[in-house]
């Protein structure tokens, strides 16, 4: 679960902890507090932080508005700045501008202790991270172990994920099994949750699992599109070279099928080398057949019954009969098209076709025929 400005804000209990400008931004989510003296120290930060100033590294007054500058430019949610002794107080400047780009800007005088607001600050989020944790730990259990228990999804209406809501299971693949995973992780939660979508996530080797409720499989696209564009400017280490996305279920019963059908995704995927990088279980078309066939056996009989002789027939004379094949049967039986697909001439073309049938000893001209033969391709291409 995730913390925002606002729910953190009202349980401060500090009578002088105003807010002064960005009320816009009141839901921006917080992962982390950080104390920023400087332009260079605010540099560090990673984005989704609740910074505080005090102003004491500040050698001029207008050196106050540079900062916030840097810090909104790096991601921060929120401001809190101690007034007093070096910030005399915050101009109007300042709250127009945090205005403007919905900055939440608070303001706190000098006898309060900023200590103990950041204490405040940490255990709330210490609080939520915990039940991030907890949560993260339950969905694990439903999809890798199947489980099932009445106690597991107790733990989900707990804190607002219903039985009966609808989800959503993405997969995230990075190119590296990074050893700061759980770092980007909590960058592309809190990244998510600013859309103001409930997620939770869940961190394995080189891959980030996804729930979403209540959102189906193509707003989940929608938000992951918009991912990968500030990942690739705000992530470190670690590349997205894939992501999958299963269909929604009815229930969380349901996700470890959500789950199998993204994962199914990634292996369609590589099999094939698709070079979308975002893939939809619903778009997969007759491949979720194919996908679904996992008995080896079958495949490989399957395998000997249609192609098994053009294939030997290729590799001992060297030829492309199997590429016509494809061509022949991807452009629903155009001598033309496959002509200009292989700068051949047309002759040659029928030539080769003929010799297919030959050696496979069946007419391409029934649809029937060429009906199985394009399931045998596209089972030899992923098996």
């Amino acid at each position: 679960m995730s913390i925002t400005i606002e729910v953190i804000k009202n349980m401060v209990n500090v009578d002088d902890f105003k807010l002064v400008a960005g009320e816009k931004g009141i839901c921006n989510v917080i992962r982390w507090v950080h104390m920023v003296e400087n332009v260079e120290i605010a540099s560090f930060i990673e984005g989704g932080e609740m910074v505080f100033v005090t102003g004491l590294g500040l050698s001029k007054e207008n050196i106050l508005l540079d900062l916030i500058k840097v810090v909104e430019k790096r991601g921060a949610s929120g401001i809190v700045i101690n007034v007093g002794p070096y910030i005399k107080q915050i101009s109007q400047e300042i709250i127009d501008y945090c205005n403007e780009k919905k900055l939440p800007l608070f303001e706190v005088p000098w006898n309060v202790y900023m200590v103990g607001i950041m204490k405040q600050f940490c255990l709330a989020i210490g609080q939520s991270q915990k039940v991030q944790t907890n949560l993260s730990d339950v969905l694990k259990d439903i999809i890798f172990n199947k489980t099932q228990d009445e106690d597991i999804f107790e733990t989900f209406e707990r804190y607002g994920f219903k039985i009966d809501m609808h989800y959503t299971v993405s997969i995230i693949e990075f190119n590296t099994i990074d050893n700061n995973i759980q770092v980007i992780r909590d960058k592309i939660h809190y990244f998510l949750t600013r859309l103001h979508k409930e997620i939770i996530t869940l961190e394995t080797e080189n891959r980030l699992v996804l729930l979403y409720a209540k959102y189906n499989d193509h707003e989940v696209k929608d938000d992951l599109e918009q991912l990968v564009k500030w990942y690739r400017v705000n992530g470190r280490g670690s590349k997205i070279t894939n992501i999958a996305i299963g269909q929604q279920v009815k229930s969380l019963k349901g996700i470890s099928k959500s789950y199998e059908e993204a994962n199914k995704c990634l292996k369609f995927h590589y099999l094939v080398e698709e070079e979308e990088l975002i893939l939809l279980y619903s778009n997969l078309g007759i491949y979720k057949l194919v996908l679904a066939i996992e008995n080896e056996e079958v495949i490989n009989e399957f395998n000997e019954e249609t192609l098994m002789p053009l294939i030997q027939y290729d590799k001992s004379k060297g030829s492309d009969l199997l590429l016509v094949l494809k061509y022949y049967i991807d452009s629903s039986g155009s001598v033309k098209s496959v002509s200009e697909k292989m700068f051949l001439h047309r002759n040659t073309i029928n030539y080769k076709l003929k010799r297919i049938e030959e050696i496979l000893e069946c007419d391409l001209s029934d649809w029937q025929t060429r009906l199985i033969l394009n399931m045998a391709l596209i089972l030899n291409k992923i098996h």
